[in-house]
């Protein structure tokens, strides 16, 4: 976005700032069992959360042990409640509606991973860089992800999580068991993206480079003079 600014206006002053994640960083928990996987977001078409559903009628079907949560609401939501009752999801998957951040946080703690399959839509319709993601980065907790957008820039393959194609449920499923049989990687991926999220989405950091853009240090230190 930053290129795109500087070629339509490339004498324009500008800032750019990151998303900031939640000022709170909260202790891992005991991870779940079965393990659990969180979807979160507002559920429209270019979430995706339409894959994570496919991916655990396929874990079901093979009997492998996972849970998802969805969190949120939207159109979709009723859509995605029948998908899953015609694939008799009801025991491995939960529709929690929208919960505040802070419980959002605590149910985090306790998940293997953040699923984002975020996709791509005819129309162009696409994720940025979804909220959730620096949420479960503050949790230490990864997230397997899509990479469209601004995704990539922090979920990073086999860094900070791990990145799967688009409208693939086996592909999904395939990242959620390689963290299901080696919880000693989803630990590291969780660590690194939290040392991420600090190092680039510092809240106070990136308030201040606002504050510095709209009221240059001079103006303020002009003001405080002067009262």
């Amino acid at each position: 976005m930053h290129r795109r600014i500087g070629a339509l206006a490339p004498s324009s002053r500008r800032t750019v700032a990151g998303c900031v994640g939640p000022d709170r960083r909260p202790a891992r928990g005991e991870p779940a069992q079965p393990p659990l996987f969180l979807a979160v977001g507002t559920f429209v078409p270019h979430k995706g959360f339409g894959t994570a559903l496919e991916a655990i009628a396929l874990a079901t079907a093979r009997d492998v042990p996972v849970r998802l949560e969805l969190i949120g609401d939207g159109p979709e939501l009723e859509g995605l409640r029948e998908r899953a009752g015609a694939r008799r999801l009801g025991s491995h998957v939960d529709f929690r509606g929208r919960l505040p951040n802070e419980v959002v946080l605590d149910r985090l703690t306790s998940s293997l991973a953040l699923i984002v399959p975020s996709e791509v839509q005819p129309d162009g319709d696409r994720d940025g860089l979804p909220v959730a993601i620096l949420d479960a980065a503050a949790c230490g907790v990864p997230a397997i992800a899509t990479g469209i957008s601004g995704i990539p820039d922090f979920v990073v393959d086999g860094v900070t999580g791990l990145i799967v194609p688009e409208r693939d449920p086996e592909a999904l499923l395939a990242a959620m068991v390689r963290l299901v049989d080696d919880p000693t990687l989803a630990a590291r991926l969780g660590e690194a993206a939290r040392a991420r999220l600090e190092e680039r989405h510092d809240s106070d950091r990136e308030l201040r480079k606002l504050a510095d853009a709209w009221f240059p240090r001079t103006s303020r230190e002009a003001v405080r003079s002067t009262s």
